[in-house]
Order: C-alpha cells, then structure tokens, then sequence
C-alpha cells in the first residue's frame, strides 16, 4: 500500500481519507494536486497490532526515538526486533484493548509518537484499516515534510456508548470544547470531571456511539461542532484512527466493537506551512 500511495503521489494524487465503506477494510481515496510531488521513500506507517504491537513499516531508522518515546509515555516494552522487513514492537499489557487509565495513556501514545515523528521530519496524514483481523487496528500514515517541526498534539476520544475524552489540550481548548458539547448536544451531558490533569471526561445521555439512530445523529451532529470549534483554534484535524480491539461477545448476533474512533489534531497556527 506504501508503493501505490508513493506511485500516484508521483503523479500529484494525495491520500485524502481512508473510508469504511462495507464494514471490512477501508476504500482509499485520492485527489489531484499539481503541487503536490512525493519521492519514493516519503510515506511511512506504523501499524497497531493485535492487543500490544506496533509495527514500523518503512522507517526503520526512526526505531530508537519511537522506542524512546514509548518508554517516556509509561509504556513498557516486551521485546523489540526487526522482522519481515519491518520494526516489530511488543508492548507490555493490551494498550489496544483495555480500561480506564490505561486507554487514556495509549490514545496518548498515538499523540507522543506523532510528536516524535513531526520533529523528525515526518508528519501524521491519516489513519486507514488495511485488515480485517478483529485484533488489528488502524495503520498510521506518515508523510516526509521539508523542515522537522515541533508542536503538540491532541486527542478528542470516543469510548463506549457515550464517553468523550479531551486529552491534552491547553485549558482554553478544553473549556471552548465543553462549551461546544454544552450548546450542541441536544441529549444533554449527564456527567463531567476530570480523570487527570490533562484529561477531561464528559458523559453523554443516550447512546450517541451506539446503535440507536436517533442517538447516532445527535453524536454526529455534535462531532461536525466540535471539529469547527477545535479548527477555529488552530487545532487542526490530521487523523482518525481506531485504536481499540474491545469487542462485545454475543451468542445469537455478531460481535461488535465497543469503543468507535479517536480523533488526533496537531496545535498548528495560522499562517504556518501547510502539512
């Protein structure tokens, strides 16, 4: 997938979306830019595995900063090798299907390797899932800019039915987006607080991530507000990705996954380069 996505960026397509279409694997979609121009070794991936992989694809050279980064965010790692051509990363406990504090700190893993990257010359594009394994979440895109560059990320994070996480953005950030769940969530919020310093969480009445349809509206409807609310503020949207293996069992229906995706925004002011 990194040799086609580098071959029609040769031909000035870019990857817009990854979409979900059937509910199996994603359906790429490209756009035409003149200016846009890629070499073949200017797309990257990390790929999230199983309950406790990560997979660098494509940037072998980036393995001990990443491998750093993780160890600085609180994960501990099992074992680290390369292997099939790639860099293979074991985590300790099931960062990709867990609870509580410790789904908190691997949406926050997410945010600390997409740091790691963008100062290294490397910039978070998207999220697309390229298996159909119920174990395997979304692959990381990552695109070679011309100047490293350093700045924040965040996470907005979907959880059950009807949590929502705003994970380490500044205070003003969190506060406008409370406001815009307030103002734009016609169910209303049935509780709120904070989990840590930098984790704010908001119960939502109803089950706007569920399957209810009259629920799902008002949850998407909220979502459009929230992104305008974040990207008036100079957070700028570069990836949704779905980062969580929990599943519901069911005996006389499939099983369904329990969390939906997380949202990643990168702190990018007006008027700096496009990335």
């Amino acid at each position: 997938m990194i040799k086609i996505m580098t071959r029609l960026g040769q031909y000035s397509y870019k990857l817009i979306s990854g979409i979900n279409l059937k509910g199996t694997t994603d359906s790429l979609f490209f756009f035409k830019d003149e200016t846009y121009r890629i070499g073949e070794q200017d797309i990257c991936m990390v790929s999230l595995n199983h309950k406790d992989k990560l997979r660098l694809v494509d940037c072998m050279d980036l393995k001990d900063v990443v491998l750093n980064t993780i160890t600085n965010n609180g994960n501990e790692i099992q074992e680290h090798k390369e292997k099939y051509g790639v860099y293979a990363i074991k985590l300790r406990g099931y960062p990709w299907s867990c609870y509580g504090d410790e789904a908190i700190q691997s949406r926050r893993l997410i945010s600390r390797i997409a740091e790691t990257f963008l100062s290294q010359g490397w910039a978070l594009t998207g999220g697309i899932d390229l298996s159909r394994q119920m174990n395997d979440k979304s692959s990381l895109v990552f695109s070679r800019i011309p100047v490293p560059f350093t700045t924040t990320f965040g996470c907005i994070s979907l959880f059950e039915n009807d949590i929502i996480r705003l994970l380490d953005m500044p205070e003003d950030v969190t506060q406008a987006l409370l406001t815009t769940i307030k103002n734009n969530y016609a169910p209303e919020i049935n509780a709120e607080g904070r989990q840590d310093e930098h984790c704010y969480e908001i119960k939502l009445n109803g089950r706007p991530w569920g399957i209810s349809k009259d629920d799902n509206i008002h949850g998407r409807n909220l979502m459009v507000h929230l992104l305008a609310c974040a990207t008036s503020l100079d957070w700028q949207l570069v990836c949704s990705a779905d980062v969580s293996a929990k599943y519901r069992r069911q005996k006389n229906a499939p099983d369904y996954p329990i969390d939906v995706h997380s949202w990643w925004f990168v702190y990018w002011p007006s008027g700096t380069q496009q990335l």
